[in-house]
């Protein structure tokens, strides 16, 4: 049981949007679409929804055709809950009222019993009663959810639900849809911005840019195996910048970083430009008392206490250049202060190179 979006070409007037995307949603999974702005995302929700025509492409749900050019349900004929930013609840209806709106064909006991289970199942039992401008943000948008389940969708499309909300609350919020919606086996498709909403509520991720998928994948084979210097770059917090492959090292603007002995560097080319993408604990260093000028060395601009980690930011001694603060982890083997200089190395993990011609334009 899935939805699959097959082929999917969009435009707004003469500038497409969406060109040849296809993919699976299954069901009992969350499925996170993720992307820069301008992307698709939301265009893709909207499609499904039938607040936008399919222009080219097909829809298909558990096997058969739901959507094509040619056949256009309207969006109250289509099994689809939506959960949008703004909660939109009814303000003149009370929580139970809201969750009723869309099961009023209901027996009256069968409506009562699935309100109800709905609110239990968000730890809002004794909410029935209230009206939405007595709720907290987070509550509303758990009423949000639920009201969009009550109808029990075979597809539930969520567009940045979260994004009002602030981070504490967020993150509990997160925790109580995922469980919610794998408890119904609902086909859940989620838009965000959030690379870590991403990471915490999807079963698979699927990255657009440039009006195409890019990768799709597990969050961990995400993270872990980005495909390109877009994709390292959303997750753990990576920087990119480029480097020329100089044999044992890369020279990159913020002077040489050495490489440890692994096989793959033994595919690099020498004198060949890479993007290089690295997240801070994909950077090892040591303390330089004396460096050699052509080593130029970073020095330490500051160091902040991250919890379980420190993170040191540096630049290159002396450089003229414009740089963003280089970000690397400091796993407290090793003593630092602001004002000593560093020398960097690549760490086992964390640190990604892909040949210039291979990575796309971030620019789009």
């Amino acid at each position: 049981m899935s939805l699959i979006f097959e082929n999917i070409y969009h435009a707004y007037g003469q500038n497409s949007v969406l060109e040849d995307i296809t993919f699976e949603a299954p069901s009992g999974e969350i499925t996170c679409l993720i992307g820069p702005s301008g992307s698709g995302k939301s265009t893709l929700l909207r499609i499904a929804a039938g607040l936008e025509y399919l222009q080219k492409g097909r829809l298909i749900l558990d096997g058969e055709p739901l959507v094509t050019p040619q056949h256009q349900p309207p969006p109250e004929q289509r099994p689809i809950g939506l959960v949008f930013q703004e909660n939109t609840l009814f303000p003149h209806m009370t929580v139970a009222r809201n969750i009723a709106f869309g099961i009023e064909h209901l027996p009256g006991k069968q409506r009562t019993k699935r309100i109800n289970d709905l609110l239990d199942s968000v730890g809002l039992g004794d909410y029935g009663d209230r009206y939405p401008h007595t709720l907290s943000g987070g509550q509303q948008q758990r009423i949000a959810l639920i009201r969009s389940l009550a109808p029990e969708p075979r597809i539930l499309l969520m567009d940045e639900p979260y994004a009002n909300i602030d981070s504490t609350r967020r993150r509990t919020l997160r925790e109580t849809a995922r469980l919610t919606l794998k408890q119904k086996d609902t086909i859940t498709i989620l838009v965000t911005h959030d690379p870590q909403e991403a990471m915490e509520m999807a079963d698979k991720v699927i990255v657009l840019n440039d009006k195409q998928v890019i990768q799709t994948g597990s969050p961990e084979e995400l993270y872990q195996t980005p495909a390109d210097v877009i994709v390292a770059t959303l997750f753990g917090g990576a920087q990119a910048f480029h480097g020329v492959f100089k044999g044992h090292y890369f020279q990159t603007p913020y002077g040489p970083i050495d490489l440890n002995d692994r096989a793959n560097y033994e595919q690099l080319h020498r004198d060949q430009t890479y993007h290089l993408a690295m997240r801070p604990e994909g950077l090892n260093f040591s303390i330089s008392s004396h460096p050699e000028p052509e080593h130029n060395a970073l020095q330490v601009s500051d160091i902040r206490f991250m919890g379980n980690s420190k993170l040191i930011f540096a630049a290159p001694q002396n450089s003229s250049k414009n740089l963003p603060l280089l970000r690397i982890m400091d796993r407290g083997d090793i003593p630092v202060a602001i004002g000593d200089r560093l020398k960097i190395s690549s760490a086992d993990s964390g640190f990604f190179q892909f040949p210039e011609s291979f990575a796309r334009d971030t620019t789009k």
